[in-house]
């Protein structure tokens, strides 16, 4: 456990069949009076490397037996795991089946930003430049009004990318994009 830990990831999920059938996971104590049992010491590996055990009902059973957590989901964060559900055993394995969401978290790199400083715009250029075109012919009548303002738009859009300076806005401090990639989004 704690070499896991120790790698430093930020999400950590360890599972499988641990095979602790002397640990009660709603107390997180073992049967007996063992404190250097086997049992005793993956529950001290747990708390002082601060990973949750997220499986509270049995995993294993079969016939008359004992029903058993067995079957572990180890993670560094609680809110990791969601909708955990225990299913029917596949085949003949005496195990359940066990079904989750893993909420993991990712940054993402966005794009820089470019902002136009209109406030350092070479205007007089520009209406040049605006005065230049005969208005009259290249928005006439017989276009749609779509086509004209798309016109109109284009040789705006031009115009602003030769006489508007642009600055590329980075980001300043440390301020995290994280994203959760397992959230669903509202339609």
């Amino acid at each position: 456990m704690s070499e896991a830990t120790d790698m430093g990831y930020s999400h950590i999920l360890i599972m499988g069949d641990f095979n602790y059938p002397e640990i009660n996971w709603e107390t997180w104590n073992t049967k007996g009076d063992r404190p250097n049992s086997i049992e005793n010491k993956f529950l001290e590996a747990l708390q002082d490397n601060f990973l949750y055990q997220h499986t509270t009902k049995p995993t294993r059973w079969r016939g008359a037996d004992t029903p058993h957590t067995l079957d572990l989901l180890i993670t560094n964060e609680e809110e990791m795991i969601s909708n955990l559900e225990y299913m029917s055993p596949l085949g003949k394995s005496d195990h359940c089946v066990l079904s989750f969401d893993f909420n993991c978290y990712v940054n993402i790199k966005r794009a820089p930003r470019i902002a136009n400083l209109y406030n350092h715009g070479n205007y007089k250029d520009f209406i040049q430049e605006l005065n230049k075109i005969d208005w009259h012919n290249k928005l006439n009548a017989g276009n749609s009004i779509d086509k004209n303002w798309n016109y109109f738009l284009t040789i705006l859009k031009e115009l602003e990318s030769r006489f508007v300076p642009t600055k590329t806005m980075t980001q300043i401090g440390k301020k995290r994009n994280v994203f959760p990639i397992d959230k669903k989004r509202e339609s």
